[in-house]
């Protein structure tokens, strides 16, 4: 996947899913409910893939929370930066191809 404005959209809808999951679900636009479709869609997959948790656990810490870049992620999830940048990349071309808009 290239850098770029489409790592960063991907990026932005991870960050507004818990902002869209808040919202009662007759609430949402529709755009935002095809984000979080989407979003689940994506951590589904996830989690049936080896280290599904851990990559999870990634996507919480780095994009849900917020709290961690990757490499305070890999510190506090005990996995090297490698791998986590690796996972990163998964996380981001399965939710590219989930969300279905490139």
């Amino acid at each position: 996947m290239k850098k770029g404005w489409k790592r960063s959209y991907l990026v932005n809808i991870l960050q507004s899913y818990p902002y869209i999951l808040a919202k009662p679900e007759q609430m949402r636009t529709k755009n935002e409910q095809r984000r979080a479709d989407s979003v689940q869609h994506t951590l589904d997959h996830i989690r049936q893939t080896r280290d599904g948790a851990d990559k999870l656990r990634l996507a919480e810490l780095l994009y849900f929370r917020g709290q961690y870049n990757l490499p305070g992620a890999a510190r506090a999830l005990y996995v090297s930066e490698r791998v986590l940048y690796k996972w990163n990349d998964e996380i981001l071309r399965t939710l590219e191809r989930y969300a279905d808009i490139f």
